[in-house]
């Protein structure tokens, strides 16, 4: 009782100094959202003094520096330091598992936490299309087989609801993917969205099967996530 483990939380990261950690550590030395505004995070929220927290972090050394993260960028931020941010993106205990793409939260992962489910878990994330969705990538994500849900977004409409919308759609083997209107303004027209941009913000969700746009939903005119997944699935909770 009592000991620390050597390196695991310094501010230069795990690993004692002869084996630096090749985990990246957000701080409060830049903005968090600036530090992750490109690219893909999958970010693990910690105390110091969180036995879970201390239990994991050999993994999450290892999930950085394994071949199967691809370009996701395996993160971690001390909630000690750096609370305000941990409050911001709803960090109600520790460790806590985020992914996000492009800035934006997709999903808090909740799955079991060895090396093989991790790498599992970020090699399908790779596989779903983020906020800074091109023609290409949606291309490439909506024509697959099967059902894909889309998002067409301003900033700030919808955001926690489309965290647990998504969730549930993937658990109906249902694949996710966001497009930032702000950025892709001629994606969002394409497809019928309204013009969010001097109105309230708001999402606009797209159901594709086997390619083709079969439903949509704006969320400006539904009233909850269980009426939108109705919607666009045609099955409720209960069913």
């Amino acid at each position: 009782m009592g000991q620390t483990m050597p390196g695991f939380f310094s501010k230069g990261g795990s690993g004692d100094a002869k084996t630096p950690s090749s985990i990246t550590d957000l701080t409060s030395t830049h903005s968090f959202n600036s530090q992750i505004k490109d690219g893909e995070y999958f970010i693990d929220f910690y105390a110091p003094w969180c036995t879970h927290c201390r239990k994991l972090m050999p993994t999450w050394e290892s999930l950085s520096k394994s071949n199967k993260r691809g370009s996701t960028v395996v993160a971690k931020v001390d909630c000690t330091e750096n609370s305000k941010v941990c409050k911001e993106v709803g960090v109600r205990g520790y460790p806590t598992l985020m992914y996000f793409k492009e800035g934006v939260l997709l999903e808090e992962y909740e799955g079991r936490r060895s090396l093989k489910d991790l790498e599992d878990y970020v090699e399908t994330m790779n596989e779903t299309c983020g906020a800074n969705c091109d023609q290409q990538k949606l291309e490439t994500v909506s024509n697959r087989k099967g059902d894909t849900l889309v998002r067409y977004f301003d900033q700030g409409g919808w955001v926690k609801e489309w965290v647990e919308l998504s969730k549930r759609a993937q658990e109906a083997g249902v694949a996710v993917a966001q497009v930032d209107c702000s950025k892709h303004f001629g994606l969002c027209q394409k497809v019928g969205k309204p013009d969010g941009r001097s109105g309230p913000a708001s999402s606009y969700l797209v159901m594709y099967t086997d390619g083709r746009p079969l439903r949509t939903v704006d969320t400006r005119s539904t009233r909850n996530v269980d009426d939108a997944w109705y919607q666009l699935h045609g099955k409720n909770e209960t069913e």
